[in-house]
């Protein structure tokens, strides 16, 4: 299956494994389903997004459904089981860049000096919190955020949720604390580009990766690094905990798919692709771990 840039098929933007499928977002606002039992495309989805728009987020929601965000706020849902696409609105969300899930819990950001943080209950779609504007500390003004990604830091408690902007500052919420939501923010050095975050192997830890190719394990409760990985040769596309959260996946730039120790550190493998990767899932978790298993500290590299 290709699924890149330089195929005659639009680029994927985000991919998602529900059940026995995979589900590729592509640019355009396609949604394809793949069967891997019978390895064949099942299924198109086009969600009726306006052309300005673009899939932000793609993600399993209640029984078979899934649902995809839009880049204006949109929420659109589908399932075999009830294949009419229904679309929602967002309040007060126009500009969206970044989104992250956590069983009913929705958080969004975006570009812009209204579009910080917001959490929604997608239940009802009402917010749950939503961040105060982000001040500039020398001119006591708002300035423009430029959210790059969000994620949940905690298994058990959604209302911990940390945010990256483009320009090198981490934010650490929890919005159970009201008013005072916001526990920790961390100016990185200013080449620091961030592109991504994920929640760790513990709670209040975080990986995150920048546009030069940095990977690194940061501790927000004690607002620390706790080291980083081998460098990229340039930007981290995307990057995935599997191996029940034993290995690091990451897919990059310089069309390197990587896999590493996620409590040493070490390069495990890594296979050179015949394109750049944008997005990374997994189907099947035991074969993964054997795979890097079998490839540790061999250096050995292949090519798909």
């Amino acid at each position: 299956m290709e699924a890149s840039n330089g195929t005659g098929y639009p680029p994927i933007n985000h991919s998602l494994h529900l059940s026995d499928h995979l589900w590729l977002a592509r640019e355009g606002g396609a949604v394809e389903a793949y069967s891997i039992v019978e390895n064949k495309l099942t299924e198109i989805v086009v969600f009726p997004f306006p052309d300005t728009q673009k899939i932000v987020g793609l993600f399993a929601h209640e029984h078979d459904q899934i649902m995809a965000v839009s880049s204006h706020g949109e929420i659109a849902f589908w399932s075999f089981s009830n294949p009419t696409v229904v679309v929602k609105k967002l309040p007060k969300s126009s500009n969206i860049q970044a989104v992250a899930k956590f069983d009913k819990f929705l958080a969004v950001g975006g570009k812009g000096t209204k579009e910080n943080l917001k959490v929604f209950d997608l239940s009802d779609l009402s917010v749950l919190y939503a961040a105060k504007p982000t001040m500039d500390t020398r001119l006591n003004l708002p300035f423009n955020v430029d959210i790059r990604a969000i994620c949940f830091t905690s298994l058990e408690k959604p209302e911990k949720v940390a945010v990256v902007n483009a320009d090198g500052q981490i934010f650490f919420y929890d919005f159970a604390l009201k008013p005072s939501a916001l526990l920790h923010r961390q100016v990185l050095p200013k080449k620091s580009v961030l592109t991504s975050i994920s929640r760790a192997e513990t709670d209040g830890t975080v990986i995150y990766a920048d546009v030069s190719g940095v990977i690194e394990r940061y501790d927000l409760l004690k607002g620390k690094s706790c080291g980083r990985f081998k460098p990229q040769e340039g930007a981290v596309n995307s990057f995935l905990i599997s191996g029940n959260n034993s290995l690091l996946l990451t897919a990059s730039k310089d069309r390197f798919f990587r896999i590493f120790n996620l409590s040493t550190g070490s390069l495990l493998h890594k296979v050179y692709l015949k394109h750049s990767p944008a997005t990374i899932t997994v189907t099947r978790q035991d074969w993964l771990k054997a795979y890097a298993q079998q490839y540790e500290d061999s250096g050995d590299e292949e090519i798909w």
